[in-house]
C-alpha cells in the first residue's frame, strides 16, 4: 500500500517537473521569437507576436500597438503619427512673476509708458524721516521699502500721467499685496513722483521716487514690484533685487 503511494507520488512529481520544463521551453522559445523582414516585434495582450502595417488589430489594445510604433485605425494597423512637439510661445520679461523685468532694465507697461527701476532703498526709514517730520517709523516687524524710477512716455496720446500711487504694488513670499492705499509709509523725498504725478508729453521722461511701502521684514528679500492699472487684470513685473 505504501509502495503504491510512493509510486503515485513519484509519477505526480515527474509530471510536474515535465510540465515546468515544457513551460520553460515554451517561454524561452517565445522570448526568441524571430519576425520576418518587414515585420516588427510586439507584445499584445501579454503575448509576443509579429506586427506589420495592414494587419488586423483590436481597438482594445492601443498602448500595446503604440509600444511598437503602430496605431489601430479602422481595425488595421497603421504607423503611429509622430508626436506633436509643444511649441513654446516666447514672452517678454515682466509678463510673469517668475520672469520679472531685471532691475535697471526698461519694461513696457503696454500703455505707452516704459519704466526702469533705477533704485531700491530696502530700509528707507531714515530717508523718510529726513524728508518730512510728520513721517513716523514703521510698525514693529516691518520696514519701509522705497523705489525710484525713470519713466518715458511714447504713447499715442499727446500726454499722460504715470500715476504710481494707484498702479505700483509690491509682493513677497508671504503673497500679501502691498499698495500705497494699504501700506503707505509717508511723504517721499523729492523728486516725489508719488505726490506730484506730473503730466508728461509724448517723448518726455520723468525720474524720481515713485513708491514706498511698509513691508513685513520677512518679505523684503523676495519683494517684487508689479504695475497694474485700475480695473485691469494685466500685471507687469519688475525685480527689486
Amino acid at each position: 500500500m505504501r509502495l503504491g503511494a510512493l509510486c503515485a507520488c513519484a509519477a505526480v512529481t515527474a509530471g510536474l517537473l515535465a510540465s515546468q520544463a515544457a513551460g520553460h521551453v515554451g517561454q524561452q522559445s517565445a522570448s526568441t521569437l524571430t519576425c520576418r523582414a518587414g515585420w516588427t516585434h510586439g507584445l499584445v495582450g501579454g503575448k509576443l507576436t509579429c506586427l506589420k502595417r495592414g494587419l488586423a488589430c483590436s481597438a482594445e489594445r492601443p498602448a500595446d500597438y503604440a509600444r511598437s510604433g503602430f496605431a489601430c485605425l479602422n481595425g488595421r494597423l497603421r504607423p503611429a503619427p509622430p508626436a506633436t512637439a509643444t511649441r513654446r510661445v516666447a514672452t517678454p520679461p515682466g509678463s510673469s512673476r517668475a520672469d520679472p523685468v531685471p532691475l535697471g532694465q526698461p519694461g513696457n507697461l503696454g500703455n505707452g509708458w516704459t519704466v526702469t527701476i533705477t533704485g531700491v532703498v530696502a530700509d528707507a526709514t531714515t530717508v523718510l524721516l529726513g524728508a518730512d517730520p510728520k513721517n513716523g517709523p514703521p510698525a514693529f516687524g516691518f520696514q519701509d521699502v522705497m523705489v525710484s524710477v525713470s519713466a518715458t512716455y511714447h504713447g499715442p496720446e499727446q500726454s499722460s500721467h504715470l500715476t504710481p500711487a494707484t498702479t505700483f504694488h509690491a509682493i513677497g513670499k508671504y503673497d500679501y499685496p502691498y499698495s500705497t492705499a494699504s501700506s503707505f509709509c509717508g511723504i517721499l523725498p523729492d523728486p516725489n513722483l508719488d505726490a506730484g504725478n506730473p503730466l508728461t508729453f509724448a517723448g518726455g521722461t520723468i525720474a524720481g521716487n515713485a513708491a514706498c511701502w511698509m513691508v513685513a521684514i520677512g518679505d523684503v528679500p523676495s519683494l517684487e514690484l508689479y504695475y497694474q492699472a485700475p480695473l485691469s487684470d494685466t500685471r507687469v513685473w519688475f525685480a527689486l533685487q
